[in-house]
């Protein structure tokens, strides 16, 4: 499969999309099923999914950090915020 996604062979492309396509199509329908019935506890499952995800990305030493790395992250805290500010906005404007 990994060959014939290099090479660019159809015969592997075309199977891996239809089956991603039908996947995705499928799963949303499921997933809009679940929020109307239980929307309270699916919303909490995925939050703690994305939480427990997120903890586990974050890096535990910061050993060789200077001070440059230190306000990169601190920029990009200020980009993600600005950023979840501004879609909201655009959420209350398109409600």
């Amino acid at each position: 499969m990994a060959t014939g996604f290099k090479q660019l062979d159809l015969a592997v492309l075309i199977p891996i999309g239809l089956g991603g396509l039908a996947t995705i199509i499928l799963l949303s329908k499921l997933i809009e099923r679940i929020f109307r019935s239980h929307y309270s506890v699916f919303f909490h499952f995925i939050f703690g999914i994305v939480l427990a995800s997120t903890i586990e990305i974050i890096p535990r030493e910061y050993t060789g950090f200077g001070l440059l790395q230190y306000l990169l992250c601190f920029l990009t805290l200020l980009l993600g915020t600005g950023m979840g500010w501004w879609m909201a906005q655009l959420e209350e404007k398109y409600k």
